[in-house]
């Protein structure tokens, strides 16, 4: 009979079998009858794979707090961009003022009595004011009522 080298029981594929069916894993005890060598409580490649889990926990996790900076920035960048639209938007807001065409009135005469300081030139207002109420330049009437933009 050969030696023992280590004073662990020898592999019985019998005993196994027997110890399986009674719901007993031989190798669960510590012993690993390929090497014959006991084996330690966490296996080195189980060892290796729970600290990959750890990192990429750690990982997975610096992840989603990188993107919730990321969003909160830019939702306090859009926030202050959105008010200081809105406020240079109030500055420049056309606004439009019914007026009646009285007697000997044309657009250009309207024109150069509404026009302010902000507004185009006085022909490209002229157009403007036709196009806004959608007539011909020449074809304003006494007793009608023309839109006309007011810019601030």
């Amino acid at each position: 009979m050969s030696e023992r080298v280590h004073n662990l029981p020898s592999y019985d594929p019998y005993l196994a079998e027997t110890r399986k069916d009674q719901g007993i894993d031989i190798a669960a005890y510590g012993y690993s009858f390929e090497s014959r060598r006991p084996r330690s409580a966490v296996s080195e490649p189980r060892r290796r794979s729970a600290a990959r889990r750890k990192e990429h926990r750690a990982n997975i996790l610096l992840a989603v707090l990188l993107a919730v900076v990321i969003g909160l920035t830019g939702f306090v960048l859009g926030m202050r961009l959105s008010e200081k639209i809105a406020a240079a938007g109030a500055e420049n807001t056309i606004s439009y003022e019914s007026v009646l065409i009285h007697d000997g009135d044309t657009l250009e005469s309207i024109a150069k009595e509404k026009r302010s300081a902000g507004a185009p030139g006085l022909r490209a207002y002229v157009k403007e004011i036709a196009k806004v109420n959608g007539i011909d330049e020449s074809s304003i009437h006494t007793g009608n009522y023309l839109i006309v933009p007011i810019y601030p």
